[in-house]
């Protein structure tokens, strides 16, 4: 008896005897018989007076037919960064029903721009199996995203601008380049432009704007050589090396010129003579020699 996968029953041979018109006729086997190969199944005919004889059969079970794909094609998988696990698709076996595929690829599977084939082996465990492929393309086409919306900067002098960054979805945390400057020291308006690139061809632009403003703040100050407030301080002045700061009395007589200002005004005259200039209210002149801006001036009051 030959089958592919099983045999469930067995037809009973035929035997005849002198005496007896029925035989006891039994067998050995056990159903359903699915082993691989031959079995050799023992057929006994009992004429019930002591007398036995016996014969042999084979059954040789013998998978020849490889497993069926259940998907004629398998899909092409697309991902953006990277593959990390795979659905295993199936085949049905005449003998042992649905069969599970394994690959042939390590995981995850990576590297933008790539494509993977993969090869699905399907086996019956009898010695047959088929093959599918399958293949996976990854395709980083998600630009970088800011972290954050960059608010507008504003500063009276020296403006220095931080780095800002942003979150790609394949390769974490991409830093921002620029071509503009990230330090102003000028009066006006300016806009940066920030480019973040992933690496694998995808770029997204974020702006920032700069305001510097043109005022410097003067305070009033305290001569008294108590060691607090004693020089008159011009916040921002050192922005502007070669300025030129000159102070006049109420009648307009200059009082005090310096060129290359440093906060150390004292309150001593330096032009004509060398007075501890009085308590009251000075007007000054701040001429920046930068970039075309216009002088600036006020009043300055000295208290003891």
């Amino acid at each position: 008896i030959t089958a592919e996968c099983e045999v469930t029953t067995l037809e009973t041979p035929f035997a005849t005897d002198n005496c007896v018109a029925e035989l006891t006729i039994t067998n050995d086997a056990t159903l359903p018989i699915t082993t691989q190969g031959t079995t050799i199944v023992t057929w006994s005919y009992d004429d019930g007076h002591g007398n036995i004889a016996t014969q042999t059969q084979n059954v040789l079970i013998k998978d020849t037919q490889q497993p069926v794909v259940d998907s004629t094609v398998l899909e092409t998988i697309y991902a953006e960064c990277e593959v990390t696990s795979l659905e295993a698709p199936t085949a049905t076996d005449n003998c042992d029903g649905t069969i599970t595929g394994t690959h042939n690829v390590n995981l995850p599977i990576s590297g933008n721009g790539s494509t993977t084939e993969i090869t699905w082996t399907f086996e019956d465990g009898n010695g047959n199996s088929t093959t599918q492929r399958q293949l996976v393309i990854i395709e980083d086409v998600s630009a970088p995203e800011p972290d954050e919306d960059l608010a507008n900067i504003t500063g009276r002098f020296d403006v220095s601008l931080t780095v800002p960054t942003a979150t790609d979805n394949c390769v974490g945390m991409v830093i921002a380049t620029t071509t503009d400057p990230v330090h102003y020291d000028e009066i006006g308006t300016f806009t940066t432009t920030w480019s973040f690139d992933d690496g694998n061809g995808n770029t997204s632009t974020q702006t920032q704007t700069v305001i510097i403003g043109d005022s410097v703040e003067s305070h009033g100050f305290s001569p008294n050589d108590d060691g607090i407030n004693d020089t008159w301080t011009i916040d921002g002045i050192e922005t502007y090396p070669k300025c030129k700061v000159r102070v006049f009395n109420r009648s307009g007589t200059e009082v005090y010129e310096k060129v290359g200002y440093k906060n150390t005004w004292d309150g001593y005259s330096n032009t004509g003579s060398n007075k501890k200039m009085m308590s009251g209210a000075y007007y000054y002149i701040i001429e920046f020699n930068k970039n075309g801006l216009k002088p600036k001036s006020g009043w300055v009051y000295i208290n003891y």
